[in-house]
């Protein structure tokens, strides 16, 4: 067979575990369009590492009558018992594998915490990060401690607001309400 290639879809640095990625919204809604005969994917796990989305995917491309071609695997027709249990099994070992690999990353992260340690994004106020290990940052920290303390002795967002004018928060940004809360709860 002959196969002319007649668009391309990508969602480079995107995560498979999400259907609405502009290049896979793009691939389904040309496919409705009968834009092409077929889709060629590298293998399930590129389409998705989701079981349900992947067999939407799948269901919308019959209902357009869409070919769905991998690569590397052995894809049949979804009705037929068989060719379904084949992709159910090596859709749901690519979801499995997400799933365990979000877990271990989670545990990690939960021990680095548990350390003391720095576990990613931006330091909270008060806090600097140096060699992977958070610091106090000494003029931040007293204003987090007057935050604590205020709180405590219930006053409320207003009154601590009024408290800090002319401060401002780790960004060079100026205090507002919603800041306290994220202070106070982390």
């Amino acid at each position: 067979h002959v196969i002319e290639l007649c668009a391309a879809f990508s969602d480079e640095a995107e995560s498979g575990t999400n259907a609405d990625r502009d290049g896979f919204q793009a691939l389904v809604a040309a496919a409705k369009r009968h834009e092409f005969d077929a889709v060629i994917i590298y293998d399930i796990s590129r389409g998705s590492r989701d079981v349900v989305d992947w067999f939407s995917f799948r269901k919308a491309m019959k209902a357009a009558g869409v070919k769905v071609i991998s690569t590397t695997q052995q894809l049949g027709d979804i009705t037929n018992p068989s060719d379904f249990l084949t992709e159910l099994i090596t859709a749901g070992l690519g979801q499995h594998f997400v799933l365990d690999t979000r877990k271990k990353s989670m545990e990690g992260m939960m021990e680095r915490a548990k350390k003391g340690l720095y576990c990613g994004g931006h330091a909270p106020l008060g806090y600097d990060i140096q060699d992977g290990h958070y610091i106090i940052k000494e003029k931040e920290a007293e204003i987090v401690r007057n935050i604590f303390r205020w709180y405590a002795d219930g006053d409320s967002y207003r009154i601590i607001l009024e408290r800090l004018k002319g401060k401002c928060g780790k960004f060079g940004r100026p205090f507002g309400k919603n800041s306290f809360n994220s202070i106070l709860s982390n």
